[in-house]
């Protein structure tokens, strides 16, 4: 198991120590790239790049990438596989921070770059800067220069949006590796030392509580004054306030801050307890710790307990890096009420040695990584609330360095190491699995213009994240073959875009966007005349209301109960229009003459309507109404007078 001190010991040694005992034989093997599981096994594997010496943080960004950092180069990889490098960093400008990488309220990517460089045979620390990679690969450099006697070291984002990032002091031209303090920066730059440490410290892990506040712990260890750090408490305006000064050895070093739905923050000391087993601890944002659980009875329940994290039924979820009833290391289940569940125990051939937590996938199942095994480390996935499986994705000789993440296109991310050829060396590569044939996509299908009837066929456009082929199905007043659309007719033209998936990835789900097919309607035919004109007919004749919609459009044009008739008041000023010609008997109705491409509504008028003014107005499928005003005379007798109306 892991002593209390483990979290001190730099992290590259304790990966060495492990793969040194626990796969001695692979370390004469070539690295050998991820290949297909068996066929039981449901979880598939892919090497996505190799990383030479560099162990990325990873982080997924607005854009759906999943973004992290290669010594000075910044990269992307697409929710198709696909690797790339989007910006490089010159050597002066040092190389981009590990645990800084940070994803802005903006979507966009924010960093800290520093290090060293070496001159005239000195390595001499780069003084960090703090950066923004947009969205389109452009990157700028809001805090050029933080104060030149600080390293950057790890950076996290606020509740209102700026960001904390953690420093090293340099003093006196030398790196004092433990000194610590904090520095609060606006994704704008402005730039503040906000403090809160005293002594050797650096503040880690940090975690957003239920108050919007920054809560930190201090491991400021100094036995000979009885000192063990604390919890430190930063408000939105970067306040800082030690709200808990650690009291033992049970509530110091904690692994990191779990936020649980009861607002509480949950950490795990991996050395805490009479055991030196660990401890599992609750924090509210008075600064009252309350211990949950020891791990005393290390030989059932574990030892050094990993970081929690909140499953879909509310409760925490952690593994233990050893012991148990197996010897590899546990899953456990803790109630808010402290009660612990083991729900399975690992052994030294499956997925044993967890040192990172689970991650939470979209579908709610918790997933994780042991890091050894025979005949490779698995992946942990754990249906809530209690079902554990694990699955040898890894290769022999290779070991998941830092825990997961969730892409866009649900394949879960990873870096993992292995020996080089140099027996003191380690590569690093990066790697996705996921269940197969479960890999999300999405279709991006921008929204179409409206048409009008008459226009010639069109392509569409449209892509999956996948980069399989999407196909289109139509509705309404359109038809599509292939990708080419048609117009049918006026009204509403629905295309809806779908890609079913293959062995790798699951459909994606549809996305339709419709638009209106408008007529080319240039104005009524005569004998009848537009508005501002109006139109004299003698009352009770059946008026033929001419008009073309610029292509043959069917018989079915008007809309459901599209012929409305108004008073209106007649207007003496305006231009006069006789309805001449002769008249149609019949009733109301609409004849279409394909030939010449034109309609006429039949419009029987009534007797009644002498001696008013009346407007008619019909309304095509399209949603366009059109309208014309009539002056209806006596059938017999003097024409109708008009008053101008003032």
């Amino acid at each position: 198991m892991r002593s209390s001190h483990l979290r001190h010991v730099p992290l590259e040694a304790l990966r060495v120590a492990v793969f040194m005992t626990v796969t001695q034989s692979a370390l004469l093997l070539p690295a050998i790239g991820i290949a297909e599981p068996p066929p039981e096994t449901p979880m598939v594997a892919e090497r996505v790049q190799e990383l030479g010496d560099f162990s990325p943080t990873l982080v997924v960004a607005g854009d759906g990438n999943v973004y992290g950092s290669m010594g000075r180069q910044l990269f992307k990889v697409d929710p198709a596989g696909r690797f790339h490098t989007v910006h490089s960093f010159a050597a002066a400008e040092g190389s981009v921070q590990l645990d800084a990488l940070v994803i802005g309220n903006d979507g966009a990517v924010y960093g800290l770059t520093g290090g060293f460089q070496l001159v005239g045979g000195y390595s001499l620390p780069i003084d960090p800067a703090f950066f923004r990679l947009d969205l389109q690969g452009n990157v700028t450099k809001t805090v050029p220069h933080l104060p030149s006697y600080r390293l950057g070291f790890k950076m996290v984002k606020s509740s209102d949006g700026a960001f904390y990032a953690s420093l090293r002091v340099r003093l006196a031209g030398e790196i004092k590796v433990f000194d610590g303090d904090v520095a609060r920066i606006t994704s704008s730059g402005a730039f503040t030392l906000v403090g809160g440490n005293r002594g050797e410290a650096i503040p880690e892990p940090m975690a957003i509580g239920s108050d919007g506040a920054l809560y930190g712990s201090r491991d400021d260890t100094n036995y000979f004054f009885n000192e063990l750090g604390g919890i430190i408490r930063w408000d939105v305006s970067g306040q800082a306030t030690e709200i808990h000064p650690f009291a033992n050895r049970d509530e110091a070093f904690p692994e990191g801050f779990t936020l649980a739905p009861d607002g509480l923050l949950y950490s795990t000391s991996p050395g805490g307890g009479t055991q030196g087993a660990g401890t599992i601890h609750a924090l509210d944002t008075n600064g009252n710790l309350t211990l949950l659980h020891s791990f005393d009875n290390y030989t059932t329940e574990g030892a050094s307990p990993t970081t929690l994290t909140v499953g879909s039924d509310g409760a925490l979820y952690g593994m233990t890096y050893g012991q148990g009833s197996n010897g590899g290391g546990t899953v456990f289940r803790l109630s808010t009420n402290g009660a612990l569940s083991t729900l399975f125990s690992f052994n030294s051939n499956v997925g044993g040695g967890a040192l990172y937590p689970f991650v939470a996938a979209r579908s709610g199942v918790l997933y994780g990584t042991g890091t050894y095994g025979t005949p490779a480390a698995s992946v942990v996935r754990l249906t809530v609330p209690s079902t554990v499986e694990t699955f040898p994705i890894l290769p022999q000789g290779t070991w998941p360095v830092g825990p997961l993440l969730q892409g866009s296109d649900c394949a879960l991310y990873g870096v993992a190491g292995e020996q080089s050829v140099n027996p003191y060396k380690i590569q690093y590569f990066l790697y996705r699995t996921f269940d197969s044939g479960q890999l999300c996509q999405r279709i991006d299908f921008a929204a179409l213009p409206d048409r009008t009837l008459g226009e010639p066929p069109f392509e569409l456009g449209a892509s999956s994240s996948s980069t399989l082929p999407v196909s289109f199905s139509a509705s309404g007043s359109c038809t599509v073959k292939d990708e080419q659309v048609t117009l049918a007719g006026g009204g509403v033209c629905t295309i809806t875009a779908s890609q079913p998936g293959d062995g790798r990835f699951g459909p994606a789900d549809e996305v339709s966007q419709s638009f209106d097919v408008r007529f080319d309607f240039s104005g009524f035919l005569p004998p009848v005349t537009d508005p501002p004109a109006v139109n004299r007919v003698k009352a009770g004749r059946t008026v033929p209301i001419r008009f073309r919609l610029g292509g043959d459009a069917g018989r079915d044009v008007l809309a459901a109960g599209s012929r409305r008739v108004r008073p209106v008041d007649c207007n003496a000023s305006a231009p006069v229009n006789d309805v001449a010609g002769g008249f149609w008997a019949g009733s109301n109705g609409l004849m279409h003459f394909p030939g010449t491409r034109t309609y006429t509504y039949l419009w029987k008028t009534e007797k009644s309507w002498a001696g008013t003014c009346q407007e008619l107005s019909l309304e095509l499928v399209d949603g366009s109404v059109h309208r014309a005003v009539f002056r209806f005379e006596r059938p017999h007798g003097p024409a109708l007078k008009v008053e101008a109306k003032h």
